[in-house]
């Protein structure tokens, strides 16, 4: 999981900055990364986003939590 937490700036698409990423617990051992980027508000970008990282080796599941303007 911390490969993968160093790994990440280079994996995202253009115009998205990583600004965190945590490792938390989940349930039964497992682990979750949870990241916060910074974006711009264009039409599709969250889902560019979620599609990367969706194909990611080691990652089983992407889910938006929040989004919020600046």
């Amino acid at each position: 999981m911390e490969e993968l937490k160093s790994k990440l700036p280079t994996m995202l698409p253009a115009g998205i900055t990583l600004m965190k990423a945590t490792v938390k617990p989940f349930a039964f051992g497992l682990k979750q990364l949870e990241i916060v980027c910074v974006m711009n508000d264009a039409e599709g970008i969250l889902d560019r986003l979620e599609e990367s990282l969706r194909s990611i080796p080691g990652i089983q599941g992407v889910e938006s939590t929040g989004i919020t303007l600046i």
